[in-house]
């Protein structure tokens, strides 16, 4: 066997068997072209190996087994083509990527890429003086990427979108993340979802759980819903618990209505208080309003109780009826009218879901 050097003439194989065409002349005479078995380092009939057939116009190193006048792949050669009036179409590029050789021009990058930049890379670089900047890259045609770096200022795993949608695992802190963090960003759309199992969020010995909406609206064309935050059982409950001694459970809006509706509400508690800075306001529609306690009802105001019925209004009690002191005559027949005040409870929000 003689090796022979040539220029990939065709790689089209419609066999697909691992062929392809080189000419060993500097002119493209289609009738002197040589067709080449492709040979590997590792491969399985029809399931798994290394296939990488040399790109058009490059130049390669073959056998030529004169015993079954075949020939047999073994290189590209990495050097522009030295054929006569080869159309080079991207002389104004490095024959090899910059990144392969660090500052001080030593190698510092193995490559596995096609000729769309697709594939892997490995960056070692140990330059002396500099930060290292070691990582493995794996990245797709239209930019997809999956990265590991070992970069002291970037010491992290991401894996990122053409569009940089993704998720950055760090190790060590960096300029950007804090240590062993989870960070994930996407422009569109995060939906968590389990369809048979549990979905637990949980913090250990860390600091606070928190959930933010600071959306004002302004991407949320065609659908004119925004800024909420909303959590919504179709079967059970909505559980609010807080577990600490001095735990509280904490509602608040500073401008706007804080609004309950059920078929009916209950409030339990050694002691409820209810407090406002102007008006407490009580209106049954269509039911009672009915005030029961174990010991005393006490009703206090710094002006007037105002009682209105529309019909018999009944004050009694077991042992004995008092109104006002003893001092001062009572008429219970009076025939004064004593108009009630209005309340203004108007007609209750509905919340943004239709819930």
């Amino acid at each position: 066997m003689k090796v022979i050097k040539g220029r990939v003439h065709s790689i089209v194989d419609c066999e697909k068997k691992g062929r392809f065409q080189i000419t060993v002349s500097p002119e493209f005479d289609p009738e002197q072209a040589k067709t080449v078995i492709y040979t590997s380092p590792y491969f399985t009939r029809n399931e798994t190996g290394i296939i990488t057939i040399p790109p058009l116009e490059s130049e390669v190193l073959v056998f030529y087994d004169e015993d079954t006048n075949d020939y047999y792949y073994i290189s590209t050669i990495v050097s522009d083509p030295k054929w006569t009036g080869i159309k080079q179409e991207n002389n104004e590029k490095p024959l090899i990527e910059k990144y392969v050789y660090n500052s001080e021009c030593r190698p510092q990058t193995m490559t596995f890429k096609d000729n769309k930049n697709a594939g892997l890379k490995i960056v070692n670089d140990f330059t002396e003086g500099s930060i290292p900047n070691n990582y493995v890259s794996l990245k797709s045609t239209q930019g997809h990427m999956l990265k590991l770096s070992d970069t002291p200022i970037k010491d992290c795993v991401i894996l990122r979108n053409k569009d940089g949608d993704g998720i950055t695992i760090t190790a060590n802190k960096n300029a950007a993340y804090p240590s062993n963090s989870i960070d994930i960003k996407s422009k569109g759309n995060y939906r968590c979802v389990s369809y048979f199992g549990e979905i637990y969020m949980g913090l250990v010995e860390g600091r606070d759980i928190s959930i933010v909406n600071n959306s004002a609206g302004y991407n949320s064309y065609p659908i004119p819903q925004f800024g909420n935050v909303n959590l919504v059982s179709k079967f059970k409950d909505i559980n609010i618990y807080s577990e600490g001694v001095d735990g509280n459970v904490l509602i608040s809006t500073p401008l706007g209505v804080i609004q309950l509706k059920s078929k009916e509400i209950n409030v339990y508690g050694t002691t409820v208080n209810v407090n406002a800075a102007s008006n407490i306001n009580l209106k049954s529609v269509t039911g009672n309003i009915n005030l029961d306690a174990g010991r005393q009802i006490n009703l206090r105001a710094t002006a007037g109780i105002n009682i209105t019925a529309g019909g018999t209004a009944t004050i009694a009690g077991i042992s004995g009826t008092r109104v006002g002191r003893s001092a001062t005559p009572l008429d219970l027949n009076s025939t004064v009218r004593i108009t009630a005040p209005n309340l203004n409870i108007g007609v209750p929000i509905i919340n943004d879901y239709g819930k």
